[in-house]
């Protein structure tokens, strides 16, 4: 096992227009360290766990491109979904978790992942030497038609117009490496982080109450608010700050917080909220009450697929809570040969669902199950 190198955050922007180090894009996917040898190409996990039978098309390209290497080569970067040329985390989370064979199989050729390769895993030379080393490797995969694989682009003396780019076009931010640095084992000060960091106004109307505090819940649209997002949302508020918040939502009915996120997902969602402070606790009008909402004993568990035949490929939970309303919403498909079964249950939470099973062609079933589960997500259901 080896423990990649590891960067620390820097909040500092001055290091931006420091010229000792490199610069590059920060994806948002899966860190993998890979083994290309001639006994076999195997993948490691951040943690160390091996994930090489979860990613075929990775192990198949990269065993062509070990015949067409000199020696064996251990690279080290990241498991990436492309979105319009930005790193997708919600399409790679599909993969990560997977066990099925035939889901691996299915999902491998539906949603495949890029490794996009920064570095070379040697720890006695420094990182320019190591790019080189990269950029050959690299060249030979190019050459010899090796696919799913890209080298991160490395910029220097171009830092500050690197993370202004990654603002304008929505990405988690730019990495620094000095340039006159080893490759080492865990985190170092080497490597930065430099966070695309962004942040908001928006009215809170309900909460949640849990161990660690509460968890803030808008389920409606206010003239306060900073963005235009899909509801509802929720973010959790922790510490002293709960209790004043909690207190102002009981009396008041609403309260306005400034929320720190990554960016918007693409169905209109904060990506990573987090609270950061209360900016309003009193409004002069409260025409709505506060939504208070007990926590669930249990997660909500429902099996929609009895009537379904063969393997299933795709499934996904979702709830709606607005106003009075909690909602679910489970959609399953199964595929057995030509045929695809599309199960579906619906209805109030805590209540007898409403089920259903339909059987057609797989293709037509798979083109049923994006169209609905797209519906929900614009009407504001977010996934469980």
């Amino acid at each position: 096992m080896i423990k990649p190198m590891l960067c620390r955050t820097s909040k500092d922007e001055n290091v931006l227009d420091n010229n000792e180090y490199y610069s590059e894009i920060k994806y948002d996917g899966e860190r993998v360290i890979a083994f290309v040898s001639t006994k076999g190409v195997f993948l490691q996990r951040r943690s160390g766990a091996d994930c090489s039978t979860r990613y075929p098309e990775i192990i198949e390209q990269l065993t062509k491109l070990r015949t067409h290497l000199d020696d064996d080569v251990i690279l080290d970067g990241e498991f990436v979904v492309f979105n319009n040329g930005v790193s997708d985390f919600q399409a790679l989370q599909r993969r990560i978790h997977v066990q099925s064979k035939i889901k691996i199989d299915y999902r491998s050729k539906n949603t495949p992942v890029t490794y996009v390769i920064f570095d070379v895993v040697d720890m006695n030379a420094l990182i320019e030497e190591r790019y080189t080393t990269l950029q050959q490797v690299y060249q030979k995969a190019i050459d010899n038609g090796v696919k799913h694989l890209e080298l991160a682009p490395r910029y220097s003396n171009s830092s500050r117009k690197l993370f202004e780019r990654a603002v304008t076009e929505g990405r988690e931010g730019i990495i620094l490496k000095k340039i006159k640095s080893k490759y080492v084992q865990g985190r170092s000060a080497n490597w930065l982080k430099i966070k695309n960091i962004s942040e908001s106004d928006l009215v809170f109307n309900g909460y949640e109450p849990n161990n660690a505090g509460i968890k803030l819940i808008k389920s409606e649209r206010h003239e306060l608010d900073e963005i235009d997002l899909n509801l509802p949302i929720s973010v959790q508020c922790s510490g002293a700050q709960s209790e004043v918040v909690q207190q102002s939502l009981d009396k008041y009915g609403f309260v306005l917080a400034s929320i720190k996120y990554l960016g918007i997902t693409d169905d209109n969602k904060l990506m990573m909220p987090t609270f950061k402070k209360i900016v309003v606790t009193q409004f002069k009008e409260t025409s709505k009450p506060v939504i208070k909402t007990k926590k669930p004993k249990s997660k909500r568990t429902l099996v929609v697929n009895a009537n379904a035949q063969g393997d299933l490929l795709k499934s996904e939970r979702l709830h709606f809570i607005g106003g009075t309303s909690d909602k679910f919403y489970h959609i399953d498909l199964h595929r057995d040969g030509s045929d695809g079964y599309l199960s579906i249950a619906y209805g109030r939470t805590g209540k007898n669902p409403n089920k259903s099973t339909k059987k057609m062609a797989f293709e037509a079933a798979e083109k049923e199950f994006n169209k609905k589960l797209k519906q929900k997500l614009k009407k504001g259901y977010v996934r469980d």
